[in-house]
């Protein structure tokens, strides 16, 4: 729901690159959220960016540095929670269930074509390449 980063943090978006697609319903949130052009760039070249960049493209709400991160976020929680609760359980309900019939319809789209090429020779290959670097 709130998202923040440290100034130092990578953000990385391998699918392509492990030989998977997109999953967890990106492929529709992100498009909505950065645009189409910007979605096809990080989910299928899957570059690292920064924490500036994910801030830029509205991926995360703030960047602290690395030494206030968890003062700050512990802040912002601190804030929410004094709220009253069910005005942000309705606020919460009403921002989720207006996409959650496309976002399930998604879900189930992306999972055939992952577990697809999840069993694929090709991610299997890439995967075991990753791993036999450790």
């Amino acid at each position: 729901d709130l998202v923040y980063a440290a100034d130092n943090a990578v953000f990385l978006l391998p699918f392509s690159r492990l030989g998977l697609c997109p999953e967890a319903a990106s492929s529709y949130l992100l498009p909505n959220l950065v645009g189409r052009t910007k979605a096809f760039e990080l989910l299928v070249l899957g570059d690292k960016f920064g924490a500036a960049d994910a801030k830029n493209i509205g991926l995360i709400n703030t960047v602290f540095s690395a030494e206030e991160l968890d003062n700050k976020v512990q802040s912002v929680a601190s804030g929410l929670a004094a709220l009253p609760v069910r005005s942000v359980k309705a606020s919460k309900g009403l921002i989720v269930d207006s996409n959650k019939a496309k976002i399930n319809e998604v879900i189930t789209s992306e999972l055939k074509y992952f577990e697809h090429l999840l069993a694929s020779d090709e991610c299997k290959k890439i995967i075991g390449q990753f791993f036999s670097k450790k």
